[in-house]
């Protein structure tokens, strides 16, 4: 029961028995002890309104046995990321980018390279008349030491077709050269020890596309790139 609930009853009580005691007669014997009573009664009421250990004795009484507040949520901390076991190897097609270019294409199923399908590369199409970039970047976060991958145009672009291919780590420039249609450029092992971000760029050279090719169909191309620890 609450101690307004508790109050409200006393006060009933008293006022029935000063009401009472009213009644009587002067001089009637029960008179005084129905005036005392009443006026009991209204002063245990006030004590049950204003007192505030009971109000708290009342809020401890309501809780469940036993009960535990929940420990408070840690705030989240950043923490680094641990590197992979040695050894271990990743698809770069298979990682998230961290910014792509709306140019670029990753892990086409259709492309070709000199014959070979290349599905899980890079796809990149520059602007073949200009000199804007395109680019793809990934984030290692120095996990890794070694990049394997190999740098060609696709089969499908037209003949002649050439385009500038980098690769940057944290903006330095780790490869870069001019790669034609036919031809293949291997990069066996390079060296990204330390590197945070990695940069796939292609440029194009400033060559007309031939009649009938649409800004979509010259392609460049990064195969199957692999970072390994």
């Amino acid at each position: 029961m609450s101690k307004g609930e508790t109050a409200g009853i006393l006060v009933a009580l008293a006022t029935l028995a000063i009401s009472s005691g009213f009644s009587l007669k002067r001089g009637s014997a029960g008179r005084p002890l129905l005036f005392a009573s009443g006026i009991v009664m209204v002063v245990v009421a006030l004590t049950v309104i204003f007192w505030p250990g009971r109000e708290r004795s009342d809020e401890t009484a309501a809780q469940p046995p036993n009960t535990v507040a929940p420990p408070e949520a840690a705030s989240p901390t950043m923490t680094e990321t641990a590197p992979p076991p040695p050894g271990v190897s990743q698809h770069l097609a298979d990682i998230e980018p961290t910014q792509k270019d709306y140019f670029v294409n990753v892990s086409e199923p259709d492309v070709t390279v000199n014959g070979d399908y290349a599905r899980k590369s890079i796809g990149m199409h520059p602007e073949q008349s200009g000199d804007r970039q395109t680019s793809v970047i990934y984030t290692i976060a120095r996990k890794y030491g070694h990049l394997s991958t190999a740098a060609g145009i696709s089969d499908k672009s037209p003949s002649g077709t050439s385009f500038r291919l980098q690769i940057l780590g944290d903006d330095r420039e780790l490869f870069s050269q001019v790669v034609s249609k036919g031809a293949t450029s291997s990069i066996p092992d390079l060296d990204i020890s330390g590197v945070y971000e990695l940069k796939f760029v292609a440029q194009g050279l400033g060559q007309a596309l031939p009649f009938g090719s649409d800004f979509w169909t010259p392609e460049a191309v990064f195969l199957d790139p692999v970072v390994t620890q």
